[in-house]
């Protein structure tokens, strides 16, 4: 797949720039304008990798054939998706915005969306009533025909925080539930069952009056999870278990049960809920965790056969998108009922000192290259194998957090760790939260998730699609599996059970990890190693998997390199650098953090018309450093950062507003292209041509330029387009 662009330029679109150039951005920081569209067939158009599937439908729904995603009227073309969340008020603009907003989403290369957070707005927030609300259902029906138009596919869950009253669900007590006790109460309790089905059929029931399909059978729906992070066993302690009713006398029969079958396995387990979780895996609670898993796996097999026999969907289904759960979830859960597995996943997740979800808020600022277990895109995070061989693997939630000061290599290095362990879709979390954020993009400040006021974050997801939907980084040749035998997963009783984290990260560069929920151990992997064994192994097979010549990395350095003929990018704190085609130096100067901390740079080029860089006649270089707002007051911590990255943190007291604010940064390029005219220009971040930056031929015959992204004081610059 490769973009397609025109080629006409425009002049005169308006930026928007809310101020002058604040006092604090006169030496290290330049104010950034902002432009809400790209200009069609300008660099920046990436609306090319979604056109061949407009609308969604055109080949067929979204099936899943040979553990990924395809068309079905497309046999063996793999479908990957990059996409974003909508939350709360975003999943529901004026009806009159919805192709403005289709368009913005195509233009920006994604080509799937996530309805999310949006169950309380489709019943009007009414914790009675599982019927839809007539104005939210049609503002929504609008955006989703919208994106099914562009070819852009929709995911979603079927519960996230809709309000449910007790009542509604026939337990007598006054109020409304949180939305915990409701994930832990449809899997046991009929009457919050009853309810979980009622909504979704009156949702998928109903007929879209903008395209006339019922929802359920609308091509546009790719995918469907059930719950979002209601896996039981989520680190979740005892409290919702003995607080909620059918808990206990479950919990009794399950383990007379098992006592009865095996008696020396589960003998002196007692009958009381434990108090622990999963992080004190006694026997005690390992046992409970078996039981959870057995009541999920129940509730999702009714749960299945009610949407594929009463409501008649085939879109795939999921479950699994927590992400703390024990082996026994693998198999039990993902195993037989599920058609894909789903993985949630933040780099610096904020920590809040004071108050839940308000100031002041702790974000680690650490180089995510330098990051060890919990790193999203230097090596294998916890999620990896998370991943089930032979179902497709989507992450529908992650993030680079801001204002971590090395976000904008977010894009670089998951979407690379996407494309090397053949994932099959990610979602950023969030593109917005509001119907002002999706119908006004950029009229905000930068916050800690949402992508439509961060320019930074949304430049750098053009390497991901590049190098993951595009595919121009092959995926490992190799698979590395742990083994999870259901009869010592779930037929003898052990106490043993862990998480499903990897302690040797770096091996996700050379091979693909993932699970097998098998008797037998898989013939096609070249590694195998039985479920726990590996966690005593460290790195039991690093050293023999020889390292991929299109991917470097150094932690102690802070780098990361990727050099494919198509893509070509960097991301270091300085020095020079050579990845394929592209050579790249960044004086030491620039990269250094108001704090006087090591601050970053990522620099790429990539190929516009799909050719290989040496042979293409448009090519995109992007530089990245870093964003901040204006008067946004921070405090710099040594210790007690986000409780993943550890280390340094950033306490953020005041968000501040706009302009946006770039760190100054410069570097020398050079790039091994084809002999020709060249032009290069810096765009703006709609695609426009601002000025154009002179070039010449080094003395290793390649072209050579020098990027400032300050070179226009007026505004900073993200973009630069060569063409010849």
């Amino acid at each position: 797949m490769k973009p397609s662009f025109a080629f006409p330029f425009f002049i005169g679109l308006s930026l928007r720039l809310c101020a002058s150039a604040p006092d604090e951005s006169a030496a290290d920081w330049i104010p950034l304008a902002v432009e809400p569209d790209v200009v069609p067939g300008s660099a920046l158009d990436f609306s090319g990798m979604v056109a061949d599937r407009a609308p969604c439908g055109v080949h067929g729904r979204v099936i899943v054939r040979d553990g990924h995603f395809e068309c079905e009227g497309r046999p063996g073309v793999p479908l990957r998706f990059w996409g974003v969340n909508l939350c709360g008020g975003a999943n529901f603009p004026e009806i009159d915005k919805a192709e403005e907003i289709a368009a913005r989403f195509a233009a920006l290369g994604y080509n799937s969306v996530r309805l999310h957070h949006h169950d309380s707005g489709l019943v009007g927030g009414n914790p009675a009533s599982t019927e839809m609300d007539p104005a939210a259902l049609r503002r929504m029906d609008a955006l989703v025909a919208a994106l099914g138009r562009r070819g852009i596919h929709v995911i979603t869950d079927l519960y996230v925080s809709r309000p449910v009253s007790w009542r509604s669900c026939g337990i007598d007590r006054d109020g409304v539930m949180s939305k915990g006790q409701f994930k832990h109460l449809a899997p046991i309790h009929e009457g919050a069952f009853s309810n979980f089905c009622a909504f979704a059929a009156a949702w998928l029931n109903h007929t879209n009056e903008f395209t006339g399909v019922r929802f359920a059978d609308d091509p546009t729906l790719m995918a469907l999870a059930l719950i979002n992070e209601g896996n039981l066993d989520n680190g979740a302690g005892p409290e919702p278990f003995v607080s909620l009713p059918n808990w206990q006398e479950k919990w009794e029969a399950w383990l007379a049960g098992k006592k009865a079958a095996d008696p020396e396995a589960f003998a002196g387990i007692p009958a009381t809920i434990p108090e622990g979780n999963h992080w004190s895996r006694t026997r005690h609670v390992a046992a409970f965790s078996r039981f959870l898993a057995d009541v999920e796996a129940d509730f999702e097999a009714r749960a299945v056969k009610f949407l594929r026999e009463e409501i008649g969907l085939k879109a795939p289904i999921s479950n699994m998108s927590a992400w703390m759960q024990p082996p026994e979830y693998q198999g039990v859960l993902a195993g037989p009922t599920q058609d894909y597995v789903e993985s949630h996943a933040y780099c610096d997740h904020p920590t809040f000192p004071e108050r839940a979800w308000g100031l002041p808020c702790l974000v680690g600022k650490e180089n995510p290259v330098r990051q060890r277990l919990h790193s999203m895109g230097s090596g294998a995070m916890g999620g990896t194998l998370k991943r089930i061989f032979g179902k497709p693997h989507c992450v529908t939630e992650f993030n680079y957090v801001a204002p971590n000061p090395h976000r904008g290599a977010g894009g670089l290095l998951f979407g690379a760790e996407a494309a090397v362990q053949d994932w099959d879709g990610a979602w950023r979390f969030d593109w917005a939260s509001s119907k002002k954020g999706v119908e006004e993009p950029g009229a905000g400040y930068c916050g800690l998730f949402a992508f439509n006021c961060d320019p930074l974050r949304q430049a750098s997801d053009r390497i991901a699609q590049m190098l993951f939907v595009r595919g121009d980084l092959a995926p490992c040749a190799d698979a590395y599996a742990v083994w999870l035998p259901p009869s010592k997963i779930t037929g003898t009783f052990d106490g043993e059970s862990h998480q499903l984290n990897t302690p040797w990260p770096e091996l996700a560069w050379r091979a693909r990890l993932g699970t097998v929920w098998s008797e037998e151990p898989p013939e096609w992997a070249q590694w195998v190693d039985p479920y726990p064994d590996y966690y005593k192994r460290g790195a039991p097979v690093a050293d023999d998997i020889p390292p991929r010549d299109d991917i470097a990395l150094d932690r102690e350095a802070g780098w990361f390199k990727v050099a494919t003929p198509r893509t070509c990018a960097v991301f270091a704190e300085g020095g020079a650098h050579e990845a394929g085609a592209l050579k790249v130096e960044v004086p030491t100067a620039c990269t250094a953090d108001a704090q006087g901390g090591a601050a970053s740079v990522t620099v790429w080029a990539t190929s516009l018309d799909g050719a290989p860089l040496a042979e293409s006649r448009r090519i995109l270089v992007g530089m990245l450093t870093d964003l901040r707002n204006t008067g946004m007051e921070t405090e710099e911590r040594e210790e007690g950062a986000s409780s993943l990255s550890g280390g340094k943190a950033t306490l953020v007291r005041k968000w501040g507003g706009l302009p946006h604010l770039v760190r100054r940064g410069t570097a020398r390029v050079e790039l091994a292209l084809a002999d020709g005219d060249w032009q290069i220009h810096a765009l703006s971040l709609g695609g426009i041509r601002r000025f154009e930056v002179p070039c010449e031929i080094s003395e290793s015959g390649r072209i050579a330029f020098s990027i400032d992204n300050a070179a226009d004081p007026a505004s900073a610059t993200l973009f630069w387009e060569l063409s010849r």
